[in-house]
């Protein structure tokens, strides 16, 4: 296939990407996580990097700059919801026009395309960012290989990748070791290369874990070594109607596109890869399994699935992509980028109206200062409740011009020691004083005390 039509098929799909981000901003932003990182960002006007994930700064710069710029915060949203299109593009760019790496342009658009679109609304995943960052890096040292190119100065940028990658999230360790087994089977005259990356990949992370520990990463360090105990605990509960219900009929198309492929390497005899793919795929099923159920909302598991799209698609671009007829990979492209805006548009009522029912919350409550005891209609409609008070806060500021302070919890409990407070904000963190806060983009009015509902 032509790079110039990669090339151009590329800009033109981050470029409806960003539209999209644009235009449904508020069911984006106010998600969860991104809610929180954004009132982080607006109050302390400063980037917020959490657990050491330092390449978060690139999502982060452009609402940080709108901020500065007191922009209005409906603006700033608009901004940050579209800061992570407008980087995966500028990832983008660099792989297919600076790099000119045909393969690594398709591996990145068939990770950023092939079955997203619930996990579309929920765009903070630092995941995300760190597996963008790595198809970037590999592009990167393709691009030193075949053009000789060993000055030092780019051997430390190759550095500063992997020290970067290392900290992004602990799932970047099965992306990296993946790539690099596929390309020393595939590409055996960098083999020594690719080898030297892993040894340097590990080496990185064994001085991260002596050095700068967190409670994230011990988490899925604890599922790593404690893999074996915790699934023969968990497979009890693992049967065959779970994982048709909650794995199989939500990403039909996932699986089917995971048995042609496993196919095609039987087929072709390149047994190796299959038993990699496999042994790989599985591991990650029962990883995400044992750490967190088959009971995921679809926006958080679409997002760790994914990763066995980035490996049906490592073996698509360097073992099965370019024994195709060029018109089957543009077919292939298009059809792959039109599912991708038809699923977000289909998937956009389903987020609009958990927004909507924020949305009636902070009219039914409104000059009001809540601690609303979760419902059925809560769980239903809005599934983690922590940062409820960001939501409300962000929703009712922009549709408003005046902010509610409304928290959504399971046990009133720990907040009764806050309800006498006027003139602050209860979160799931701190309760905070409205005289510490910006008052451009915190407009509290409701100056009493916190009643229960």
């Amino acid at each position: 296939m032509n790079i110039r039509f990669i090339q151009i098929f590329g800009v033109i799909s981050f470029l409806f990407y960003i539209l999209l981000a644009l235009v449904l901003y508020m069911e984006r932003v106010s998600m969860i996580d991104s809610a929180f990182q954004l009132f982080s960002i607006v109050q302390s006007e400063y980037l917020t990097i959490q657990v050491n994930r330092y390449l978060a700064f690139f999502t982060q710069i452009l609402p940080l700059i709108g901020v500065k710029l007191n922009f209005s915060l409906e603006i700033i949203a608009r901004i940050y919801s579209a800061s992570f299109p407008i980087v995966y593009g500028i990832c983008y760019v660099f792989i297919a026009f600076v790099f000119k790496d045909k393969k690594n342009a398709i591996l990145f658009l068939i990770y950023h395309f092939l079955i997203i679109g619930h996990s579309f609304y929920w765009p903070q995943c630092e995941l995300v960012q760190g597996i963008s960052w790595f198809i970037v890096y590999v592009s990167f040292l393709e691009w030193q290989l075949v053009n000789s190119k060993k000055f030092y100065y780019l051997c430390l940028l190759n550095l500063v990748f992997v020290v970067s990658l290392v900290f992004m999230h602990p799932l970047i360790l099965l992306i990296f070791s993946f790539y690099f087994f596929i390309l020393i089977i595939e590409k055996s005259e960098y083999r020594g290369q690719y080898i030297l990356q892993i040894a340097l990949f590990i080496f990185i992370s064994l001085l991260k874990k002596i050095f700068f520990e967190n409670g994230y990463d011990n988490m899925f360090n604890d599922k790593l070594i404690h893999f074996f105990n915790d699934f023969s605990q968990a497979r009890k509960g693992l049967k065959i109607s779970v994982i048709y219900n909650k794995f199989i009929l939500n990403f039909k198309f996932l699986v089917c596109a995971f048995i042609l492929t496993i196919g095609y390497l039987i087929y072709s005899k390149r047994f190796i890869l299959s038993a990699i793919l496999v042994v790989y795929s599985v591991s990650l099923i029962l990883l995400i399994y044992i750490g967190y159920g088959m009971n995921m909302d679809l926006f958080y598991s679409e997002i760790q699935y994914n990763l066995i799209v980035f490996f049906i698609g490592c073996i698509f671009v360097f073992c099965l992509s370019f024994n195709l007829n060029k018109n089957y990979h543009i077919s292939f492209l298009i059809l792959m980028f039109l599912a991708f805006n038809y699923r977000v548009i289909d998937l956009s009522h389903q987020y609009a109206a958990r927004v909507n029912y924020l949305k009636e919350l902070i009219k039914e409550y409104h000059g009001q200062k809540v601690i609303k005891i979760a419902n059925q209609n809560d769980y239903k409609n809005l599934k983690l409740f922590w940062s409820s008070s960001f939501e409300t806060w962000l929703i009712s500021t922009i549709i408003n011009g005046k902010s509610s302070s409304i928290i959504i919890v399971d046990d009133v409990g720990k907040y009764n020691k806050d309800l006498g407070k006027t003139n602050k904000w209860i979160t799931i963190w701190e309760t905070i004083c409205y005289d510490s806060l910006n008052r451009r983009y915190f407009k509290f009015s409701d100056t009493g005390m916190y009643i229960i509902k």
